[in-house]
């Protein structure tokens, strides 16, 4: 399997490792939009914990492991497929693809230049906020556009950045767990 950024494919192949989740004997309960916005927030977290040594300004012995961090990043990404795929006309996506390559996001955080998304590239820390922040009410989970999705691509590759990780070396990750969950994951007591 070719590991690339491909949102087509890792949107079709979230709605099948989804489905098999929903198939699983014994589950909890069935997915909900604002159950699976809990989830992607608390991954979102994990991941932020994780990278502590980058951003904690109180604690000095802060330690920093890629692949844990990169393993977190693979389940924020799970996550943030099916809220795409459950909030998103596919339709709009599948019109704006070629704008969701990774060198377009690595673009779009130059400064001064036609491509840039920001006038002045997002901190750390104000990337993994931005990344974070979804629009809800006390009844139900708004929507994101096409643009708005592009841009939280965009503060994840700013947050490898930081990080010195890169696009390659998560996919990577993503794909073994991704094959791990259809595999094991959907069939286990898991």
């Amino acid at each position: 399997m070719e590991k690339n950024f491909d949102l087509l494919r890792m949107l079709k192949e979230q709605e099948e490792l989804d489905n098999e989740f929903q198939k699983k004997e014994g589950r909890p309960r069935d997915m909900t939009e604002e159950g699976n916005l809990v989830a992607l927030q608390v991954e979102i977290f994990e991941a932020t914990q994780s990278a502590k040594k980058y951003w904690n300004y109180w604690k000095n012995n802060c330690k920093f492991d890629k692949n844990d961090f990169l393993e977190e990043m693979s389940d924020v990404l799970h996550f943030f497929l099916t809220f795409i795929r459950l909030k998103v006309n596919l339709q709009d996506i599948e019109r704006k693809i070629e704008v969701f390559k990774t060198e377009t996001f690595l673009k779009a955080l130059e400064e001064d230049t036609e491509d840039s998304v920001f006038e002045k590239r997002p901190s750390l820390e104000f990337s993994i906020l931005n990344l974070a922040k979804f629009e809800f009410t006390e009844t139900y989970v708004k929507s994101i556009s096409t643009f708005n999705i592009f841009v939280k691509f965009i503060y994840i590759t700013n947050i490898f950045k930081y990080l010195g990780c890169t696009w390659e070396e998560f996919l990577e990750i993503h794909y073994k767990k991704y094959e791990k969950n259809m595999k094991e994951r959907t069939k286990e007591e898991y």
